[in-house]
C-alpha cells in the first residue's frame, strides 16, 4: 500500500513537472512568434506579448488592447501560473521593434507550479529580442 502511494505521488509530481515544462515551452513559443512577426513586419505592424498570472496574449501593435480582435490568448494550465514578471521599465508587456526585433522591454518571466512554487521555470528576454529558457 505504501509503495502504491509513493508511486502515485511520484507520478503526480512528474506529471506536474511536465505541465510546467510544456507551458514554459508554449510561452517561449509565443514570445518568439511575436518576435518573428515583428521582424517580418507582418501586416505592416509590430507585435508584443502581454503577461498575466493565468494567461499570455500575443498582440498586434505597440500597446496591448484587451478588446482587440487580433489578440491571440493562451490560458495557462490550472497547475501553473506566472509568478513573477520583471520587465525593464515595469509593466507586463514586451513589444518588439520593427525590422530589428530589439526591445526596450527586456527581462524575465517566471512560471511556477501553484502547489509547489519552488518548482519554476524562467524565460529571459534580452534587449536583442532573443528569448531563452
Amino acid at each position: 500500500m505504501l509503495f502504491s502511494f509513493l508511486f502515485l505521488s511520484s507520478l503526480s509530481s512528474y506529471q506536474d513537472t511536465q505541465v510546467l515544462n510544456t507551458e514554459t515551452d508554449i510561452m517561449l513559443g509565443v514570445v518568439l512568434d511575436a518576435l518573428t512577426k515583428t521582424i517580418k513586419a507582418e501586416g505592416g505592424s509590430q507585435y508584443g506579448v502581454h503577461f498575466e498570472s493565468e494567461k499570455i496574449v500575443l498582440f498586434k501593435g505597440v500597446v496591448y488592447d484587451i478588446f482587440d480582435s487580433d489578440n491571440i490568448e493562451h490560458f495557462l494550465d490550472g497547475l501553473v501560473s506566472i509568478s513573477d514578471i520583471l520587465i525593464n521599465g515595469g509593466g507586463s508587456d514586451v513589444v518588439f521593434k520593427k525590422n530589428t526585433g530589439e526591445t526596450d522591454f527586456y527581462g524575465t518571466i517566471t512560471l511556477s507550479l501553484n502547489k509547489d512554487p519552488a518548482q519554476y521555470r524562467t524565460i529571459t528576454i534580452y534587449e536583442t529580442g532573443v528569448a531563452s529558457r
